[in-house]
């Protein structure tokens, strides 16, 4: 009796045909693996996404945005320190249009209805799917405020919202983000006066950008030495010339990798832009102050502002990838061609520059070959080696500046019309035909 219970064991397979326990093997597999997938696709995945398809960012909605991330960075920019956001519902449409063109296809949409905060979200799956999440943010509170959230077909009330996303911030610090308690990100909210008002605490750095773009992490302490090299390089020796300084941040001595290449962006554009770059690697603007920037402007065909947008495009690119970087130099002319008389209007209204726009884009694309692996060395060679020339084509500077909101509108329509679309595509070949990434003849 023991020999046949034995025998009978695994599920009953022995005594069937080997056809038998080939179906009785698919059907349990299919149980344990593959019906929770299907279940799981059914509740949580949707054919349709949640939030609504956005064009383009306007001017407005991209100098509002730009307005609300000023505020979060306030933040960040003091260690330890909280700072009061007020959002209005301009403020949120315009995060909503920048996040759904920055992240395309998965879209975003925040918006204020019945005196509670609502964001709706949707993330872009294979076979047409959809993962889509609204949660409804209610206040007043001291700390965290109340969540309540609907994954899919699947609602949650407040108490299993807070567990799930607890359970997500430990999983983005496992992933190597830096995320504070709920409690301490967020220590008051409420909505008054049509507004979101909320206490605010950020670290310099979450990593958070690197999670949702699939950048490659940067090293900080490397980013430090070079930048610091630079600085003093510069100190010995001050040279204007941007090519030089592009030059002296890829020495033709050093083995490149698409690491080292990351590392020499950021360090770049710290030195030319701003040391505050440094935070795209999780330097903290303390870690710079032994190596202060130098005085000498740094130009590129005579111009102080095309090596600043080269540079911080490369690092954003070699950060976050080119599809981000290049939507941050459109929103970045969008808002210069902002009316001065507009409340998201910040300094002089410069307008809408293609010139500024290709050396972001000739940045950019430089800064996405060098970080592929297969073509590093062979990038960082020519890097070695640059000119003014071969960094921005000269035919380049020809293109239109200045243009006012109107004035773009009644030329190009906007950044979704085919006539502007025409344009930065001569502006990509022009920088790939000419520029530094140019085939040998």
């Amino acid at each position: 009796m023991q020999r046949k219970r034995a025998s009978g064991s695994w599920m009953g397979l022995a005594g069937r045909s080997p056809r038998q326990q080939v179906w009785r093997v698919l059907a349990i597999l299919f149980v344990l693996f593959v019906l929770p997938v299907l279940i799981g696709a059914v509740l949580f995945t949707s054919g349709a996404p949640l939030a609504d398809a956005r064009p383009t960012p306007t001017p407005l909605q991209v100098g509002a945005g730009r307005a609300a991330i000023e505020q979060l960075q306030a933040s960040r920019q003091r260690p330890g320190g909280v700072s009061m956001l007020t959002l209005a519902p301009t403020h949120l449409d315009g995060l909503s249009a920048l996040a759904t063109h920055g992240f395309r296809p998965d879209r975003l949409d925040l918006y204020l209805h019945d005196e509670r905060l609502h964001i709706a979200a949707s993330h872009a799956l294979p076979l047409g799917r959809w993962l889509n999440v609204g949660l409804v943010v209610s206040g007043p509170s001291n700390g965290f405020p109340e969540v309540e959230a609907r994954i899919g077909a699947v609602s949650l009330p407040a108490y299993p919202t807070r567990l799930l996303l607890e359970g997500l911030r430990q999983l983005l610090r496992l992933r190597g983000a830096v995320i504070p308690p709920l409690d301490t990100v967020v220590q008051r909210f409420s909505i008054r006066n049509g507004a979101v008002m909320a206490a605010v605490q950020l670290p310099p750095k979450t990593g958070l950008l690197d999670q949702f773009t699939g950048g490659d992490a940067v090293d900080g302490a490397q980013v430090l030495d070079r930048y610091c090299a630079l600085v003093a390089l510069q100190a010995r020796d001050p040279q204007s010339d941007f090519a030089i300084q592009v030059r002296r941040a890829f020495p033709p001595s050093q083995t490149a990798t698409s690491e080292t290449n990351r590392a020499g962006f950021v360090a770049l554009a710290m030195l030319v832009v701003d040391p505050r770059a440094g935070q795209l690697a999780g330097l903290a603007l303390s870690a710079t102050r032994r190596c202060p920037p130098p005085a000498t402007a740094i130009t590129l065909h005579g111009r102080d502002d095309l090596p600043k947008h080269w540079a911080l495009s490369a690092a954003l690119a070699a950060q976050t990838g080119v599809q981000f970087s290049s939507a941050m130099g459109e929103w970045k002319e969008l808002a210069d061609s902002l009316s001065a008389a507009s409340a998201f209007q910040t300094g002089t209204a410069s307008g809408f520059s293609f010139v500024d726009l290709a050396a972001d884009r000739s940045g950019s694309q430089i800064a996405q070959a060098a970080g592929d692996p297969r073509r590093a060395q062979d990038v960082a060679r020519r890097l070695a080696t640059a000119t003014q020339e071969r960094l921005l084509p000269p035919a380049l500077l020809q293109n239109d500046e200045g243009l006012s909101d109107a004035a773009f509108a009644a030329r190009y329509g906007s950044v979704e019309d085919p006539r502007y679309a025409r344009l930065v595509a001569e502006v990509d070949r022009t920088v790939v035909r000419d520029g530094l990434l140019a085939q040998p003849d």
